[in-house]
């Protein structure tokens, strides 16, 4: 049975339509208005729980049809709730609670949080109703409590205690709703929020997976059906282009694997001492063919003699490859970037400093968030945000540090500073074994027995 009876009001018929659907599935009886005025003459005939209005409206707006029907003696305490495409200014939202809206619902409509507060604002309707015909009744006994003699004066103080009481009620009544409302809010937003970041990730490795796939398959496929047609030079050009687009979707497989692993504490790092600025030259090696493509000068600024360090060499790798790829897509054609390592007590500093088109000062922290991307990047570049997420996690690996900083000159410096030497744990290369099926766990206890037995 049909209790409650909602006035909904909105110029656009499609949205009446999808508010009446809701509602009525849910057991209320709706009333429906497409402009201010059908609505008034609606609430000069019936009584309402509730108005559901639209603020935006040719001819009369959403606020003054509120006023003008809560100044309709049967609907004067009618709760609002009043509808809106966009959020409106503070200025906005306190005239309309000035003229009696409890609430706001931003389009499209989440039907689940409509729903809970069209049953918060019908149970007050409720509660108002029950209110006011105990204050009817209340004042009935009080005029004829006043006009009769000798009445008791112990069931005049119970009529006071009721109306303590009931006072009371009403009050938290009003605590009750404003609490929920608020926590309704609240999850509203983080679950906005959740889905937004959720929907753009998976739209970014969509794009990311399938642009250099979609090369490989290309160019391999050229090279297929010219093998005998073709000169070696453009076949080896053909092949280039796969491998560097297979660099690319290996980058982004890199850090889709570490990502769980990383934030769970569970990846195992396998330290060695390695010559830092061979590793660099190994990962400039890698986009010598995206640098002559655009006319990318790379420089390299390093004189150290001896530059050992102790890192896990495919995780700090992974992370030079993702600080290239985010050079690459801040620089324009025929910039420079240049690679700086600086010695320093008992670390080294690396700084790759691009002279691009730069990050915003105020997004230099938060380019490191999951899915953290710059508003800035050039017009043919992309990326999932995941890239120096994940790097700043395995340089946190490395008991080391990763910031971004403003170039003054233009573009953009990522710093990190690792330290020089990592404690040693033998068993970290038996660990990566075991996991990746290299051998046993029985194999691997024989072999640190052995060692064991050796020093």
């Amino acid at each position: 049975m049909e209790k409650y009876h909602i006035l909904i009001v909105d110029d656009v018929d499609s949205n009446l339509k999808l508010l009446e659907n809701i509602l009525h599935k849910n057991n209320y009886k709706v009333s429906k208005a497409l402009s201010g005025k059908e609505a008034i003459e609606l609430a000069s005939k019936h009584e309402f729980a509730l108005g559901l209005i639209d603020i935006v409206m040719p001819d009369m707006d959403g606020m003054e049809t509120a006023r003008r029907i809560k100044s309709i003696e049967l609907n004067k305490n009618l709760p609002v709730i009043f509808l809106s495409a966009i959020l409106k200014e503070q200025q906005d939202i306190i005239k309309g609670f000035e003229i009696g809206a409890f609430d706001y619902i931003v389009k499209p409509y989440d039907s689940v949080l409509l729903l809970n507060k069209v049953r918060v604002f019908c149970d007050l309707w409720d509660q108002k109703k029950l209110l006011s015909e105990k204050n009817k009744e209340l004042q009935t006994k009080n005029s004829a409590l006043e006009g009769a003699i000798g009445k008791s004066q112990a069931i005049q103080n119970e009529l006071n205690i009721s109306q303590v009481e009931l006072r009371k009620h009403q009050e938290h009544l009003e605590e009750l709703i404003e609490e929920r409302t608020k926590a309704l809010i609240e999850a509203r937003q983080e679950a906005e929020e959740a889905t937004k970041a959720k929907s753009e990730f998976l739209a970014s490795i969509s794009h990311e997976l399938r642009t250099p796939l979609h090369q490989i398959l290309g160019y391999t496929k050229m090279g297929i059906d010219r093998i005998y047609k073709e000169e070696r030079e453009k076949l080896l050009e053909f092949f280039q282009e796969a491998y560097t687009s297979s660099q690319r979707m290996r980058v982004l497989q890199n850090n889709l694997l570490d990502l769980s692993k990383l934030e769970a504490n569970e990846v195992v790092f396998d330290f060695q001492d390695l010559s830092l600025s061979e590793l660099i030259r190994d990962i400039v090696g890698e986009f010598s063919k995206k640098a002559a493509d655009e006319n990318i000068e790379v420089r390299l600024d390093f004189q150290q003699k001896t530059d050992l360090i102790a890192v896990d060499q495919s995780k700090f790798k992974q992370v030079l490859r993702n600080l290239f790829n985010n050079a690459f897509d801040f620089s324009e054609f025929g910039s420079s970037i240049t690679i700086q390592i600086k010695e320093k007590k008992n670390s080294f500093q690396i700084s790759i400093i691009d002279s691009g088109i730069g990050i915003p000062e105020d997004e230099l922290v938060s380019v490191f968030d999951k899915f953290g991307k710059s508003s800035k990047t050039r017009a043919l570049s992309s990326g999932a945000g995941l890239g120096l997420f994940v790097s700043n996690m395995i340089i946190t690996g490395h008991k080391g540090r990763i910031w971004a900083e403003v170039n003054p000159n233009g573009g953009t410096i990522i710093n990190c500073i690792i330290p020089k030497n990592q404690k040693r744990r033998r068993k970290l290369l038996g660990q990566i074994l075991v996991e990746n099926g290299y051998l046993t766990k029985e194999q691997l206890a024989m072999e640190l027995k052995k060692q064991h037995a050796e020093e």
